[in-house]
């Protein structure tokens, strides 16, 4: 019989033990649950102060933000989604904003446009995807003042070398500044 009743209060002393470490497992889960909410919180007001009114910035660039604050990777992407359904981070919308700035006397060619989109942190599928939207090199450079086209070899050459810094291939800009040369001898 005493065999029994030891063997019944190592069994008890056991179940206690393990409830306690049941109950401490169960509660270093919520501190840590607790910690992590916290932390995406935190994220979540570092990007929205980050974003501000206009709600252009890039997914990319909130991106940036919230890792040199220190945030987790994967805490990150969980902030971003959010923003992203609350309608606060739209690449398109970037990509709008970006191409706004980058128009009329400031027109580039499409692929120095899609740099520029990647470089301000769009997801490169929505960059090119939104290049779509955007007029040829063809109509852009058209855009621009060409009237230095029909000066002197310098002025002319200083034109090229401006519009090569801008995208523009090299045929489509001497295509283009014969063409404007041509209209201004008729």
């Amino acid at each position: 019989m005493q065999q029994k009743e030891q063997s019944d209060l190592r069994k008890k002393k056991a179940e206690a033990a393990l409830a306690k470490i049941e109950e401490a497992f169960a509660s270093g889960l919520q501190d840590e649950k607790r910690e992590r909410a916290a932390a995406w919180q935190k994220g979540r007001e570092i990007a929205l102060r980050y974003i501000g009114v206009d709600k252009s910035k890039s997914s990319g660039r909130v991106r940036e933000r919230l890792r040199s604050r220190g945030l987790e990777p994967d805490l990150v992407e969980e902030v971003l989604e959010s923003l992203r359904q609350d309608g606060y981070l739209d690449d398109k919308r970037a990509c709008a904003r970006i191409a706004l700035r980058h128009r009329g006397r400031q027109s580039k060619s499409k692929r120095y446009m899609l740099r520029l989109f990647i470089e301000q942190g769009v997801s490169p599928d929505v960059a090119e995807a939104y290049l779509a939207q955007l007029p040829d090199d063809g109509e852009s450079i058209r855009e621009l003042d060409l009237s230095l086209a029909r000066g002197d070899e310098k002025e002319r050459t200083r034109l090229m070398r401006r519009l090569a810094g801008r995208g523009y291939a090299p045929s489509l800009i001497t295509r283009t500044m014969e063409q404007v040369r041509m209209e201004a001898e008729n």
